[in-house]
């Protein structure tokens, strides 16, 4: 998984489920960041973490950062 065949992947690509998620993360660690996305039929998110964190670590994170961007906007009154 490289776009020129010369980045070093340090964690193959992995599919994580964090406890607590309804859906799968797909995360990968390639030259120094750590890749983490999720995609589904209106919503795709992929968030890139430097320095590399633990591939756990960082799905666990875009899941929090995915649900925080599903919630509904309301206007205060």
């Amino acid at each position: 998984m490289t776009v020129t065949g010369r980045e070093n992947v340090s964690d193959p690509p992995r599919t994580i489920r964090v406890p607590g998620s309804d859906v799968d993360f797909r995360c990968t660690t390639v030259d120094d960041e750590t890749v983490c996305g999720r995609g589904d039929d209106n919503t795709t998110v992929a968030i890139t973490f430097t320095p590399s964190s633990s591939l756990e670590v960082v799905a666990a994170e875009t899941r929090r950062i995915r649900e925080a961007i599903r919630e509904p906007i309301t206007q205060q009154p």
